[in-house]
């Protein structure tokens, strides 16, 4: 089983490699999930108004130190999601 770890934040924040990679392996060493095969950390930012970016990171466990691109994109809501700005 994989699980997906994610961190979210809004216009103003940061994403914070460290941060995100420290929430996978949180994650990963959770003891109320057997047979976890990983975690895939990723992460989410408001950018402009219903535009997101996206960043998804090569599954992580307990011990990595790092993290390693796996794929990055822009999403578009349509239409338009109040909140989102």
């Amino acid at each position: 089983m994989w699980l997906i770890s994610v961190e979210a934040k809004g216009r103003r924040e940061d994403l914070h490699q460290p941060q995100v990679l420290r929430a996978a392996q949180a994650f990963a060493r959770s003891h109320g999930v057997p047979n976890i095969a990983g975690v895939i950390p990723f992460a989410i930012k408001i950018v402009g108004p219903s535009l997101i970016y996206t960043v998804e990171f090569d599954p992580v466990d307990k011990t990595d130190t790092v993290l390693t691109l796996a794929a990055e994109g822009v999403i578009q809501l349509v239409p338009d999601v109040k909140g989102i700005s």
